[in-house]
């Protein structure tokens, strides 16, 4: 899927660990979809996300939909389990080597 595109991040580009990403339309049982895009960001960092983002979001959603209300976009923060490069770097966490085939060295 392609990235999605926020002016947001040209103002805060620093509370991103990764580019944000769409992780697709979502049916739920009842029948209902909605759109999730996932911000990886650094912890503490989600004013932005709520005080730019959203409203912004609502407005246009507004233009679209007059009956569009700002309660139907809803801000979760998840922890990740995957170690982002950036994270082990943080860390010191050395980068895994790459193997290569039979008698060859490593990187």
């Amino acid at each position: 899927m392609p990235q999605p595109r926020f002016a947001l991040l040209s103002f805060w580009p620093g509370i991103l660990i990764m580019p944000p990403s769409i992780e697709g339309r979502i049916r739920t049982a009842g029948g209902r979809e909605y759109l999730r895009v996932k911000f990886r960001l650094w912890p503490g960092r989600g004013s932005p996300i709520e005080a730019t983002l959203k409203p912004e979001l609502v407005y246009a959603l507004k233009r679209l939909d007059p009956d569009y209300q700002d309660w139907m976009i809803a801000i979760n923060y998840e922890i990740e389990h995957r170690a982002t490069a950036v994270a082990r770097a943080r860390a010191g966490t050395p980068k895994r080597k790459k193997a290569t085939g039979a008698g060859g060295s490593e990187e």
